[in-house]
């Protein structure tokens, strides 16, 4: 099953933060906080995220 960039990187993460310990997880949660105040990435319910045109340009520029 071929799903859409946003899909691929949002399961990813949520299968990797059930893994993390909570000091981790209380870390990878301030992180996409302060990345969705910068509008790099957008929230829309609470424990989803998908990548927006700004997040993914400043992925493209740093591979």
């Amino acid at each position: 099953m071929n799903r859409p960039f946003e899909a691929k990187e949002y399961f990813d993460a949520v299968d990797s933060i059930g893994r993390l310990n909570p000091k981790t997880r209380k870390r990878f949660l301030i992180y996409t906080n302060l990345l969705a105040k910068l509008g790099k990435i957008d929230t829309p319910k609470k424990n989803t995220f998908s990548i927006t045109e700004k997040g993914r340009a400043d992925l493209q520029k740093k591979r």
